[in-house]
C-alpha cells in the first residue's frame, strides 16, 4: 500500500470523530491533522507536487512516438499524356541508446524518490499544524489564567478598598490594584488578537471550516535516546533513503545524459505509388555543435550533492545534529514540568497564604500584589517553556522523519 493510501486510511478512521464538533466545541489535535489530510489545500499542494515528479518519470522513460509522412505528386500534362499521380508514406521512429534500459532506471528512481518527498512533505505540514494548535492551546490557557488573575486581583481589590475606608492603606496603594487590574485587562486583550491571528494560520493550514478551540494536549515524555538512535541508523530511515535515491537519481541520470551524447538514429520505412514498391532508410543525427554537455555537466554536480548529503546522514556529524537536538528538547521539557509541578503551585500557596497574613494584619498589600505579579509572569513562562519544548520536539520529528 502507498504511503497516500495508509494517510487516507488513517485521515477515515479519524474522520468520525470530527463530526462529535456538534456536542463539543473543542477540538483534537488528531482531529484537526484527519481533517487536513483529507481536504486540506495545503495536501493537494503535495498531490500536485508529487503528481509533477510521476509526470517527469513518465516522460523520462517514454520512447519519442513515431512520425508519419505522406507525399502525394500531381504531375501536369505539358501537351503530353498525362503520367500516373505519385504517392509516397513514411513511418520513422527516432531511437536513443538511453531509450534501451537507462531511462527505465531513472523512471523508477524518481517514482521512489517522490513517494518519500510525498512521505516527507505530509510530516512536514502536520508538524506545522501541531505546532499552530500548541501555540493556540497555549494562548487560550494564557487568557484562561490571565482572568483567574483578574479575579483575584480585583478580589483583593476589594479587601484594599475596605482597608482604604478604615485608613489602615493609602489612596495610592487602592490605586496600584486597579491599575495591577487594567494591565492584565490590557494583556487579555493582545492575546485575544494573538488567538485570532493563530487560529487563522492553523485554518489555512488544515481547511478546517470551523473557529477552533483546542483540548488539552498530549505532554509524555520523549522517547529513550537509544529508540531515536536505532531509528535514524536504520537503512530505511527516511532521510537516509532520500539521500541514498537522489545519490542513484543523479547518476543514472549522468548514465542517460553521457548515452544521449551520441547520435540518435531514425529508421524509416516507406511506401511509393506509381513505382509501387516499398524501401527504407536511416537518419542519424551528427551532434556537431552539441553534445549535451550542459545535462552530463548538471548530473556531475547532483552526484556530487547526493553523495555529499548521503555521507552526512549516515556520519557522526548528522548524530551529534541529533543528539543536540534531542538534548535540547528533553531539557526544554523537563523545565516547563519543574515550573507546572514545583514552581506554580509554590507561588498560588505563597498568594494564598500572604492573603490570610494580610487579613490577619501580618503583610502588606505590596506583598500580596508582588506574589501575584509573581504568579502571573510564572503562568506565562510555563506557557512558554510548553511551546518550546513542543517546537523542540517537533524539530526533531522533523530531523529524524519521524513523528516524535
Amino acid at each position: 500500500m502507498k504511503f497516500k493510501d495508509v494517510i487516507a486510511v488513517s485521515a477515515i478512521l479519524l474522520i468520525g470523530s470530527y463530526r462529535a464538533y456538534a456536542q463539543d466545541s473543542s477540538v483534537s489535535l488528531d482531529e484537526i491533522k484527519a481533517y487536513a489530510l483529507s481536504t486540506s489545500t495545503e495536501v493537494s499542494s503535495v498531490d500536485a507536487n508529487f503528481a509533477l515528479q510521476l509526470k517527469e518519470s513518465l516522460e523520462t522513460k517514454a520512447v519519442k512516438n513515431p512520425e508519419l509522412q505522406g507525399d502525394f505528386l500531381l504531375p501536369g500534362t505539358n501537351g503530353n499524356p498525362r503520367s500516373d499521380n505519385e504517392a509516397k508514406i513514411a513511418l520513422s521512429q527516432s531511437l536513443r541508446i538511453s531509450d534501451f534500459g537507462a531511462r527505465k532506471e531513472v523512471s523508477r528512481l524518481i517514482n521512489k524518490a517522490a513517494l518519500i518527498d510525498q512521505k516527507l512533505s505530509l510530516l512536514e505540514l502536520t508538524q506545522k499544524i501541531r505546532l499552530s494548535y500548541v501555540k493556540l492551546w497555549a494562548l487560550q490557557e494564557r487568557e484562561r489564567l490571565l482572568l483567574g488573575s483578574k479575579k483575584r486581583i480585583e478580589k483583593a481589590s476589594i479587601t484594599v478598598k475596605k482597608s482604604l475606608e478604615k485608613g489602615l492603606v493609602g489612596k495610592g496603594q487602592a490605586l496600584t490594584f486597579d491599575a495591577e487590574s487594567k494591565k492584565i485587562e490590557s494583556l487579555k486583550l493582545g492575546i485575544g488578537a494573538d488567538i485570532a491571528e493563530t487560529n487563522s494560520i492553523l485554518i489555512r493550514l488544515s481547511s478546517y471550516p470551523k473557529t477552533i478551540k483546542a483540548k488539552s494536549i498530549p505532554f509524555d515524555s520523549l522517547p529513550e535516546r537509544e529508540v531515536i538512535f536505532e531509528m535514524i541508523s536504520d537503512p530505511s530511515f527516511p532521510p537516509i533513503s532520500r539521500a541514498n535515491l537522489r545519490a542513484k537519481l543523479a547518476e543514472a541520470q549522468r548514465s542517460v545524459a553521457r548515452k544521449d551524447s551520441y547520435p540518435s538514429l531514425t529508421p524509416n520505412i516507406f511506401y511509393t505509388r506509381n513505382n509501387e514498391g516499398f524501401g527504407g532508410g536511416l537518419a542519424i543525427e551528427i551532434p556537431l555543435w552539441y553534445q549535451n554537455q550542459g545535462e552530463i555537466q548538471k548530473t556531475q554536480a547532483d552526484i556530487k550533492l547526493g553523495n555529499s548529503q548521503l555521507d552526512y546522514f549516515s556520519g557522526d556529524l548528522f548524530k551529534q545534529e541529533v543528539s543536540s537536538a534531542y538534548k535540547f528538547a528533553d531539557s526544554t521539557l523537563k523545565q516547563s514540568r519543574v515550573y507546572r509541578d514545583e514552581i506554580l503551585p509554590k507561588l498560588k500557596e505563597a498568594l494564598s497564604a500572604l492573603e490570610q497574613q494580610y487579613l490577619a494584619g501580618a503583610a502588606s498589600v505590596f506583598e500580596i500584589l508582588q506574589a501575584q505579579r509573581e504568579l502571573t509572569d510564572a503562568e506565562g513562562q510555563w506557557l512558554e517553556l510548553v511551546v518550546k519544548a513542543i517546537s523542540a520536539r517537533i524539530d526533531l520529528s522533523i530531523l529524524v522523519g519521524n513523528e516524535i
